[in-house]
Order: structure tokens, then sequence, then C-alpha cells
């Protein structure tokens, strides 16, 4: 029977193995708890491991107001993506859905325009409470569906 550190092992490759197949990412696996224990209904003993999943993180800029909220946000890496992606166009609810993962808009948000920008990106003005008092400028990738960066309209 292998001991204890060789399960452990053994699991690490095996989730190390299945997950490199799955995610086309750099990723670090952190083993977790282990538990082992005899199941009766099963009839044997069974190893169970935990992994935590980490994907290397590069350098973003957030910035925050007196109140902890977050007012602005870029990803360099998202705002030059290399190589440049395919042009997408976009629906006002499509680029809706997209800045709204943003967390910074309110329920009654509106698109105000939506322009293409280099790099095949996309500017979204955004009336993010409805009511013309906060407009917000986003930067979306369209192609891979994600905000490149956003900050407070400066000619609103």
């Amino acid at each position: 029977m292998p001991n204890q550190s060789q399960l452990e092992r053994a699991a690490a490759d095996l989730a190390g193995e299945q997950l490199g197949a799955l995610l086309a990412i750099d990723f670090e696996l952190v083993p977790g708890p282990v538990e082992e224990a005899w199941r009766p209904t099963m009839l044997r003993r069974v190893y169970e491991q935990t992994f935590g999943i980490y994907h290397p993180f590069r350098e973003i800029t957030v910035e925050r107001d007196a109140h902890g909220r977050i007012v602005a946000f870029s990803d360099p890496v998202r705002l030059h993506p290399d190589p440049v992606p395919e042009a997408v166009a976009l629906t006002n609810e499509e680029a809706l859905a997209i800045v709204g993962t943003s967390g910074v808009l309110g329920s009654d948000a509106s698109i105000e325009s939506l322009d293409p920008v280099p790099g095949n990106l996309i500017r979204a003005r955004i009336d993010a409470d409805g009511d013309g008092s906060r407009i917000i400028d986003f930067v979306i990738n369209p192609s891979e569906m994600h905000v490149a960066a956003f900050h407070p309209a400066e000619d609103a």
C-alpha cells in the first residue's frame, strides 16, 4: 500500500496532467488538505485531496475613491493585446452585459455610445446610473468579451 507522501504526489501529478489538458494557461497547483477514510458503503479506503489552482497575475491599475469604491481600472495586457484580436461587433445588450461584470454600474445603467478604438477594441460610454450623474468610459475587447479598462468620462 502506498504511503501518504506517495499518494499526495500521485494525486498532484494526476491533477496537474488533467488540468494541463483542460487549461491553456500557466498555473500553479497547491495541495490542500488530505482526507483518507474507510468507506463502508464502498468497501474500500478512499483518498481525497483538494488543490488550489493559481494563475500568475500581471500588474493592473486600480483607482479607488475616498470611500474605497473602485472608480478606474486598467489592464495593460488587455488594452494592448498581442496578437490584435479579430474585429467583432457588439450589440448594446452585449456591451452592457460585458461592462456589467465590472461591478461599478447601477441597475439602470444604459449605453450612451459604442465606438471602435485602435486594436479592434470598443469604447463604450455608459451612463452608470441611468440619470446622467455618472458617465464612465469602458474599453472592451469584444472578441474576448472582457473589460480592458474603465474610468470616469473626462468630457461628460
